[in-house]
């Protein structure tokens, strides 16, 4: 396999990207643990010296499973929920963690069926008003999101706002995510900037990995114009970050309204090409957008291979790709086998 690598701007801070990759790993391994798992946020081998993550709050989130035809009677047609036949499904989806100043919202993807059927609603909704920034001046009116998304964030919304207002400035809040997790993020943001400290000078800061389109133009006109600091980054193969039309798409439900997807940050793009050994396309799908994949991008090292992460100092820091920290030559043992699929 050849890569690409990373050409990031200045401001792109590689370091504190590499860290959060790794919480989006141990994000994924948190669900893998099951409800009932031991489960514990802790610095890999190589970052015990920048202390251990503290305050750690674990989030779930609810899916409701219902028909197709039902969900767009029970939106259009003003059906009573509670009459339509569905599944609820409560499943982890990421966690607040506090390391020093710094504050992190980490979101996972997807994982499960109900994960992929809230993926698939198109239709966009407009996000609620009490979730958008006023102090700002910035016009967020029209603002709307991929429908599944914001019903599944309104789930988790509680818990995160609730975790995110015991802290203020002079803390640093980052938010990241990858693929569904990443628009769980990018809708957390004017909701924190809205109903915590975290405004003004002191708005969070994103990195995000394998974002598709989920929002419309108002929203990433918004966002762009708060000049929050957001840093998307793609693989150039993964199909996911092209998905939703970047065109208008007439919605079926209604002929009045069309869709347009937009994507919002700076795009940070490496590749990766495969040799003859090309796994079948279903896997080299999987691999393209696979968690791991963007977090080897970070180091310029293959996925799961040894030294692909560096070591933390007293200050933090992530160090170089492959430094040998007080704990040797460890990487990321058991995440780096984590499956993160979507």
């Amino acid at each position: 396999m050849q890569q690409f690598p990373l050409f990031p701007p200045p401001d792109f801070d590689l370091e504190h990207a590499r860290e959060l990759a790794y919480l989006v790993e141990q994000a994924y391994q948190e669900f893998a643990s099951g409800p009932d798992g031991q489960w514990q946020l802790a610095p890999s081998p190589r970052q015990q010296l920048a202390g251990a993550y503290t305050d750690v709050v674990p989030f779930t989130g609810t899916i409701r499973l219902q028909p197709r035809l039902w969900n767009i009677l029970v939106r259009h047609l003003r059906i009573p929920a509670w009459l339509v036949p569905h599944k609820t499904i409560t499943e982890s989806f990421g966690f607040i963690a506090r390391r020093g100043t710094n504050i992190y919202l980490v979101f996972r993807g997807t994982k499960t069926r109900a994960d992929w059927w809230e993926d698939l609603h198109m239709e966009q909704l407009p996000v609620p008003t009490g979730m958008l920034p006023k102090r700002s001046g910035v016009d967020w009116s029209g603002a709307a999101v991929e429908s599944g998304v914001l019903t599944l964030y309104l789930t988790l919304r509680e818990t995160i706002l609730r975790g995110i207002q015991r802290y203020a400035p002079p803390h640093r809040l980052y938010v990241t995510g990858h693929s569904l997790g990443a628009c769980l993020a990018m809708l957390a943001v004017p909701d924190l900037m809205a109903n915590t400290a975290f405004t003004g000078d002191a708005k969070p800061v994103i990195y995000n990995f394998g974002q598709p389109r989920f929002v419309n133009r108002e929203f990433a006109r918004a966002l762009f114009t708060e000049r929050c600091q957001t840093f998307r980054v793609v693989h150039t193969e993964d199909i996911v970050p092209t998905l939703m039309p970047s065109v208008p798409v007439l919605w079926f439900a209604n002929a009045r309204h069309h869709l347009f997807y937009a994507h919002t940050g700076v795009p940070i793009d490496f590749t990766k090409t495969y040799s003859e050994a090309t796994p079948d396309k279903e896997q080299l799908l999987l691999a393209n957008h696979a968690m791991a994949t963007y977090r080897a991008a970070l180091w310029h090292k293959e996925p799961g291979a040894a030294g692909a992460e560096g070591a933390v100092g007293a200050t933090g820091a992530v160090g170089a790709a492959g430094t040998t920290g007080a704990r040797g030559a460890a990487g990321l043992p058991a995440i780096a086998r984590v499956d993160n699929s979507a």
